[in-house]
């Protein structure tokens, strides 16, 4: 009885051991870091690269980027790539003085999988998602994150045919109007937005099944 006790506890302490470990590995799977100063004259600009270390010992690139001020905050600059744990390429950002600024790319198994803009670290202008054969799936612009539709949205098929056509405003709550601009949005925190207009639907042969209506707008729930 004893014997199976001990044997029971030891076995318990060794998984919990490897658990701890494997815990350990996982928690620190980016720790590789690697710099290389770019601007010798300011000792200022860095290029780093972040690996991740697989059961193999085997690097790999999980993110580069160049950065301002490695010792202290850091500052991201120019274009910035990360990768999955396969290597494959996952994002690409472009930043300015720490910001996000211009088209944020995403990419699954390494094929496009979706566009969208950034002005001044903010979701601000087209979004864009495409099938797995590169073809355009869904294009419009939106402003703070992909709830905020504003402007015409318009779906494809495979094929490349329109699907639908859909518009958006963003309403104003202090102003108490619509509007599908965004000048008058930049006091906003929480924009609502609704759809309007007429809404128009194809079949895959470019034929109008059917269009819907908004003559009042209606407030969208997703």
């Amino acid at each position: 009885m004893r014997k199976s006790t001990f044997l029971f506890i030891f076995l318990s302490f060794f998984g919990y051991c490897f658990s701890q470990q494997k815990q350990y590995l996982q928690s620190n799977i980016s720790q590789t870091t690697v710099y290389n100063l770019i601007n010798k004259i300011t000792d200022s600009l860095f290029y780093e690269r972040i690996y991740s270390v697989n059961y193999n010992d085997t690097n790999i690139l999980r993110s580069h980027f160049f950065i301002y001020n490695r010792d202290s905050f850091k500052i991201l600059t120019g274009i910035s790539q990360d990768f999955n744990s396969k290597g494959k390429l996952s994002f690409v950002n472009f930043y300015n003085n720490g910001l996000r600024e211009g088209i944020e790319l995403r990419y699954k198994d390494g094929s496009i999988m979706s566009t969208i803009e950034f002005k001044n670290d903010t979701i601000n202008g087209f979004y864009t998602s495409f099938y797995s054969n590169g073809s355009i799936k869904e294009r419009g612009k939106c402003y703070r994150s992909l709830s905020f539709k504003y402007g015409p949205w318009t779906s494809y098929y495979p094929n490349g045919n329109i699907q639908s056509v859909k518009y958006y405003s963003l309403y104003d709550d202090i102003n108490k109007s619509y509007s599908e601009s965004l000048p008058i949005l930049k006091r906003i925190k929480f924009p609502i937005c609704v759809k309007k207009g007429e809404w128009f639907f194809y079949d895959i042969n470019k034929k109008l099944k059917y269009k819907k209506s908004y003559a009042i707008p209606e407030i969208v729930l997703e």
